[in-house]
């Protein structure tokens, strides 16, 4: 079930983007530009709170921050959203992403 979650947060993260897209009339990459921005202060975060993102969240979302894919890090915090509460508040930020 968690893989299938994972992958369904690809697809949230490329949804977002598009949603973001069309709410702030922004062109695909200054929406994933933004999606992304959000992510990264997120992270910053969680890292002056001295919190590692491989303990918050998983390893795979601390790979994804390494190799720049916000789209990893995004899909980890989908898959465990409803457990997790640093996950919670990220989908909270990116959901406010879409409003006009």
């Amino acid at each position: 079930m968690a893989v299938i979650l994972h992958e369904f947060g690809h697809k949230f993260y490329y949804d977002t983007i598009r949603m973001v897209s069309k709410a702030k009339n922004l062109s695909y990459n200054k929406s994933r530009e933004l999606v992304d921005s959000v992510a990264r202060n997120w992270i910053n975060e969680l890292l002056l709170q001295d919190k590692s993102l491989d303990r918050a969240l998983s390893m795979y979302a601390d790979e994804g921050v390494q190799g720049n894919y916000m789209s990893e890090v995004v899909a980890e915090v989908f898959s465990v959203r409803k457990t997790n509460l640093y996950a919670a508040a990220i989908m909270s930020r990116l959901k406010g992403l879409m409003k006009k």
